[in-house]
Protein backbone atom coordinates (compact mmCIF):
# COMPACT_ATOMS: atom_id res chain seq x y z
CA UNK A 1 0.00 0.00 0.00
CA UNK A 2 2.84 2.34 0.76
CA UNK A 3 4.43 1.98 -2.66
CA UNK A 4 1.11 2.72 -4.39
CA UNK A 5 0.72 5.77 -2.15
CA UNK A 6 4.21 6.96 -3.18
CA UNK A 7 3.42 6.40 -6.86
CA UNK A 8 0.13 8.30 -6.49
CA UNK A 9 1.88 11.15 -4.65
CA UNK A 10 4.61 11.33 -7.28
CA UNK A 11 1.99 11.28 -10.02
CA UNK A 12 0.01 14.10 -8.40
CA UNK A 13 3.20 16.10 -7.90
CA UNK A 14 4.27 15.59 -11.52
CA UNK A 15 0.81 16.56 -12.82
CA UNK A 16 0.87 19.68 -10.65
CA UNK A 17 4.30 20.69 -11.93
CA UNK A 18 3.25 20.18 -15.55
CA UNK A 19 0.11 22.25 -15.01
CA UNK A 20 2.08 24.98 -13.24
CA UNK A 21 4.69 25.07 -16.00
CA UNK A 22 2.04 25.54 -18.69
CA UNK A 23 0.17 28.13 -16.63
CA UNK A 24 3.17 30.20 -15.43
CA UNK A 25 4.17 31.80 -18.76
CA UNK A 26 0.62 33.11 -19.16
CA UNK A 27 0.66 34.61 -15.66
CA UNK A 28 4.08 36.16 -16.20
CA UNK A 29 2.98 37.54 -19.57
CA UNK A 30 -0.23 39.01 -18.04
CA UNK A 31 1.73 40.58 -15.18
CA UNK A 32 4.19 42.09 -17.65
CA UNK A 33 1.32 43.51 -19.71
CA UNK A 34 -0.14 45.19 -16.61
CA UNK A 35 3.26 46.52 -15.55
CA UNK A 36 3.96 48.08 -18.97
CA UNK A 37 0.46 49.44 -19.58
CA UNK A 38 0.27 53.22 -19.71
CA UNK A 39 -1.63 54.60 -16.71
CA UNK A 40 -5.01 56.10 -17.50
CA UNK A 41 -5.40 59.73 -16.41
CA UNK A 42 -8.88 60.43 -15.04
CA UNK A 43 -10.51 63.72 -14.04
CA UNK A 44 -12.34 63.83 -10.71
CA UNK A 45 -14.32 66.77 -9.37
CA UNK A 46 -15.45 66.92 -5.76
CA UNK A 47 -14.97 68.41 -2.32
CA UNK A 48 -11.55 68.62 -0.67
CA UNK A 49 -11.71 67.12 2.84
CA UNK A 50 -9.30 66.27 5.62
CA UNK A 51 -9.56 62.51 5.87
CA UNK A 52 -9.25 62.36 9.65
CA UNK A 53 -12.38 64.36 10.49
CA UNK A 54 -14.28 63.17 7.41
CA UNK A 55 -13.80 59.47 8.11
CA UNK A 56 -14.28 59.78 11.89
CA UNK A 57 -17.36 61.98 11.87
CA UNK A 58 -18.34 63.02 8.36
CA UNK A 59 -17.06 66.58 8.83
CA UNK A 60 -17.06 68.47 5.52
CA UNK A 61 -18.21 71.66 3.84
CA UNK A 62 -17.33 75.27 4.46
CA UNK A 63 -18.39 74.98 8.14
CA UNK A 64 -15.47 72.60 8.62
CA UNK A 65 -12.96 74.51 6.46
CA UNK A 66 -11.01 76.08 9.32
CA UNK A 67 -10.58 72.83 11.27
CA UNK A 68 -9.93 70.86 8.09
CA UNK A 69 -7.33 73.36 6.97
CA UNK A 70 -5.52 73.03 10.30
CA UNK A 71 -5.63 69.24 10.00
CA UNK A 72 -4.13 69.25 6.49
CA UNK A 73 -1.53 71.85 7.48
CA UNK A 74 -0.45 69.50 10.28
CA UNK A 75 -0.03 66.61 7.85
CA UNK A 76 -3.36 64.77 8.01
CA UNK A 77 -3.91 63.23 4.54
CA UNK A 78 -6.13 65.11 2.11
CA UNK A 79 -9.03 63.45 0.34
CA UNK A 80 -11.56 64.22 -2.33
CA UNK A 81 -15.22 63.23 -2.14
CA UNK A 82 -16.37 63.04 -5.76
CA UNK A 83 -19.63 64.84 -6.53
CA UNK A 84 -22.60 62.62 -5.71
CA UNK A 85 -20.61 60.12 -3.64
CA UNK A 86 -20.26 59.61 0.08
CA UNK A 87 -17.59 58.06 2.30
CA UNK A 88 -17.32 54.97 0.11
CA UNK A 89 -16.31 57.15 -2.84
CA UNK A 90 -13.66 59.19 -1.02
CA UNK A 91 -10.15 58.97 -2.45
CA UNK A 92 -6.91 59.82 -0.66
CA UNK A 93 -4.81 62.38 -2.53
CA UNK A 94 -1.26 61.15 -2.95
CA UNK A 95 0.32 64.57 -2.51
CA UNK A 96 1.46 66.98 0.20
CA UNK A 97 -1.65 67.97 2.21
CA UNK A 98 -0.11 71.25 3.43
CA UNK A 99 -0.18 72.77 -0.06
CA UNK A 100 -3.96 72.35 -0.39
CA UNK A 101 -4.88 73.08 3.26
CA UNK A 102 -6.45 76.48 2.57
CA UNK A 103 -8.91 74.96 0.09
CA UNK A 104 -10.71 72.51 2.43
CA UNK A 105 -14.45 72.50 1.82
CA UNK A 106 -14.07 73.88 -1.69
CA UNK A 107 -14.61 72.16 -5.01
CA UNK A 108 -11.45 70.80 -6.56
CA UNK A 109 -10.66 69.12 -9.85
CA UNK A 110 -7.96 66.48 -10.03
CA UNK A 111 -6.30 64.88 -12.99
CA UNK A 112 -4.52 61.71 -11.99
CA UNK A 113 -4.31 57.96 -11.91
CA UNK A 114 -6.97 56.39 -9.68
CA UNK A 115 -5.98 53.34 -7.64
CA UNK A 116 -9.46 52.17 -6.60
CA UNK A 117 -8.12 49.14 -4.73
CA UNK A 118 -6.53 51.45 -2.13
CA UNK A 119 -8.93 54.42 -2.50
CA UNK A 120 -6.15 56.67 -3.72
CA UNK A 121 -5.41 58.96 -6.62
CA UNK A 122 -1.90 59.76 -7.82
CA UNK A 123 -2.43 63.46 -8.49
CA UNK A 124 -0.89 64.84 -11.68
CA UNK A 125 -2.71 68.18 -11.65
CA UNK A 126 -4.96 69.84 -9.07
CA UNK A 127 -7.19 72.89 -9.54
CA UNK A 128 -9.62 74.67 -7.23
CA UNK A 129 -12.92 76.20 -8.37
CA UNK A 130 -12.46 79.96 -8.74
CA UNK A 131 -15.70 81.67 -9.75
CA UNK A 132 -16.58 80.31 -13.17
CA UNK A 133 -13.09 78.98 -13.81
CA UNK A 134 -10.35 76.93 -12.17
CA UNK A 135 -7.14 78.00 -10.43
CA UNK A 136 -4.20 75.58 -10.78
CA UNK A 137 -2.44 74.68 -7.53
CA UNK A 138 1.31 74.00 -7.58
CA UNK A 139 1.96 70.68 -5.87
CA UNK A 140 5.12 70.56 -3.77
CA UNK A 141 6.32 67.13 -2.70
CA UNK A 142 8.72 64.42 -3.79
CA UNK A 143 6.54 63.73 -6.85
CA UNK A 144 5.73 67.31 -7.87
CA UNK A 145 7.38 70.69 -8.14
CA UNK A 146 10.52 70.23 -6.02
CA UNK A 147 14.14 69.59 -6.96
CA UNK A 148 13.71 66.12 -5.43
CA UNK A 149 10.83 65.47 -7.85
CA UNK A 150 13.26 65.57 -10.76
CA UNK A 151 15.17 62.65 -9.21
CA UNK A 152 12.13 60.71 -7.93
CA UNK A 153 10.71 57.91 -10.05
CA UNK A 154 7.31 56.27 -9.57
CA UNK A 155 8.76 52.91 -10.48
CA UNK A 156 11.02 52.85 -7.43
CA UNK A 157 14.27 53.46 -9.36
Amino acid sequence: MRSSHKILSASVLLSSLIALASWSPNVVRAAADVATAEPVIETITGELVDTGCYIAGGASGTDHASCGGECLASGVPAGVVPAGKGKDGMLFLLTNPRVVSKYVGQTIKIEGVVHADVHGVDVKKLSVKDGEGWKDIALKDAHHGTPEAEEHHHDGK
